[in-house]
């Protein structure tokens, strides 16, 4: 297969990858699990929870289209210090891909976060079960799902 080939099925599966979340607020609202897609692409950024114990350090993924706006998750081996006290790690689970078909509908991304508004996302996530799907854990046939949730959040209303 060419390079010029490869280049076009690459693109061509990001699109659909990204055109297939269909959510509604409804679908959301009723969900007790969400995930979150994380593709670094624009409006998004990842960093290092410094100052902390090691066994508590965490990658925090914020969500942010302007300094007014932003979600920040947390994700890492215990998610807080209760988690660390009672030894309950964060989940982690290694799936087919065919899970972004089967949950297309519990997926959401920065274009959900954008569209809905952060504020609105923000009180339809908070109490819920969050995964990270960090597309850089996107191998072959299996991704890896990370426990997350909700470190931090901003919204500005006009």
């Amino acid at each position: 297969m060419s390079v010029t080939m490869k280049v076009f099925l690459t693109i061509l599966a990001y699109l659909l990858f990204n055109l297939s979340f269909s959510q509604t607020l409804e679908t959301i609202k009723s969900s007790d699990t969400l995930y979150i897609y994380f593709d670094y692409g624009k409006y998004q950024d990842i960093f290092l929870e410094e100052n902390i114990t090691d066994v508590l350090k965490s990658k925090i993924y914020r969500f942010s289209p302007d300094s007014y706006n932003n979600i920040f998750l947390k994700t890492g081996k215990y998610l807080d210090y209760d988690n660390y006290d009672n030894k309950r790690e964060a989940t982690k689970m290694v799936v087919d891909k065919c899970f972004l078909k089967e949950k297309k509908n519990q997926i959401l991304d920065i274009n959900f976060f954008i569209k809905n508004g952060f504020r609105e996302t923000f009180f339809l996530i908070y109490k819920k079960k969050l995964f990270l799907i960090d597309k850089k854990d996107i191998f072959k046939n299996k991704l890896i799902l990370k426990e997350m949730r909700i470190e931090n959040f901003r919204y500005f209303e006009e």
